[in-house]
């Protein structure tokens, strides 16, 4: 299992630390009580954000995936099943029938 500095040194790609984002709350909260209002609600958003994270990478590395950090999810976008063509080609595609249609029709039976 991963200690939560090693799988927060991997997520570090994702916006101010926690450290830092604690002293600038701590900066901040004396000087402009909104601001400081503002920055513990940020605080408390990116903790959680950490720590489902956290739980995240560390459960898919008990199932068996890779953690690479930085690399970019898969983009696989193959189509289970035909569908029904949408949009501007379900009526090309009606066009193309047509005329198929039409000059197997103007060819006439041989």
């Amino acid at each position: 299992m991963r200690s939560c500095a090693e799988l927060e040194s991997q997520l570090s790609g994702f916006g101010p630390s926690p450290s830092a984002l604690h002293s600038l709350v701590a900066e901040n909260e004396a000087d402009n009580p909104p601001l400081g209002d503002f920055l513990a609600k940020y605080r408390q958003y990116k903790d959680d954000t950490l720590t489902l994270s956290s739980w995240l990478a560390e459960n898919a590395l008990k199932c068996g995936f890779d953690i690479k950090p930085g690399a970019a999810p898969s983009t696989n976008t193959t189509k289970v099943g035909g569908g029904r063509v949408k949009g501007k080609d379900r009526k090309k595609a009606k066009e193309a029938a047509a005329k198929s249609s039409s000059a197997a029709t103007a060819s006439g039976p041989q």
